[in-house]
């Protein structure tokens, strides 16, 4: 009985391997398996370039708020200088 339902389950697996081959697939392309324990130096080299990571998103972080602040106040002095002239006629 346990032989009949690991045929089945090979035939089963084989028909839907069939049905897949005809779809067009993506090329595969080859994973590199990490090393079990990576070298000091990769290690060094990995907290180098996220440090730089974090520095460069703070950095774009500041310069964000930067430029929204005097946006702001740009939008604030163009608001105080148009207060100034008379509102156009209706025509």
């Amino acid at each position: 009985m346990q032989d009949q339902q690991v045929q089945e389950g090979a035939t089963s697996q084989q028909e839907k391997g069939a049905l897949y081959e005809d779809s067009p697939q993506p090329p595969r392309m080859d994973i590199p398996a990490l090393m079990a324990h990576p070298s000091p130096r990769t290690l060094t080299l990995l907290n180098t370039i996220n440090g730089l990571y974090l520095r460069g998103d703070a950095q774009f972080d500041v310069l964000k708020t930067d430029i929204n602040d005097r946006y702001n106040l740009l939008d604030e002095h163009i608001l105080d200088h148009a207060s100034q002239f008379p509102p156009p006629p209706n025509t």
